[in-house]
């Protein structure tokens, strides 16, 4: 079973990040919807670049390892308020095999990840860490897709 959680699918990406120095440059990035596949949640990530627009999915450990690649050498991602890793096995099921309780963990954390990301557009220069992450690269602990907003084709 498949869902997907979203408060603002086609809404505009919020943050800037511009670096001269990189032959292309993230725009904006931001985490608007959730989407499930069994137990497994994944995070949808929107980012704008100078060169493409593109969803990539993470999962909490990606962004939990890449806070923690983070916080050792940038104090503002250390004092980040990250949320903390939480079971959803919850006895009582409604709906699309979620609890309300489920949706609203889901929801509170997707919206501390649209501020850790936000923060991640802001470090200058930008952590090659963050650069891998945003491009749908190297995954600190997980996996991903890739989707082209062009062709929208997904890429494992």
């Amino acid at each position: 079973m498949s869902a997907v959680h979203s408060d603002d699918p086609g809404g505009p990406l919020k943050g800037t990040m511009i670096q001269e120095d990189e032959p292309w440059v993230f725009l904006a990035a931001s985490v608007d919807s959730w989407e499930t596949h069994g137990d497994t949640t994944r995070y949808v990530v929107k980012v704008a670049s100078t060169t493409n627009n593109y969803e990539i999915r993470k999962r909490y450990s990606d962004f939990s390892g890449l806070h923690d690649c983070l916080s050792k050498s940038h104090y503002e991602i250390a004092k980040f308020a990250f949320p903390e890793k939480t079971s959803y096995h919850f006895p009582i099921m409604e709906g699309l095999g979620y609890t309300s309780t489920m949706r609203e963990k889901r929801d509170e954390r997707r919206l501390r990840f649209n501020a850790f990301v936000r923060l991640l557009l802001r470090l200058k220069p930008m952590p090659p860490e963050v650069r891998d992450f945003l491009s749908g690269g190297a995954d600190h602990t997980g996996t991903h897709t890739k989707k082209n907003e062009q062709t929208g084709a997904k890429k494992d």
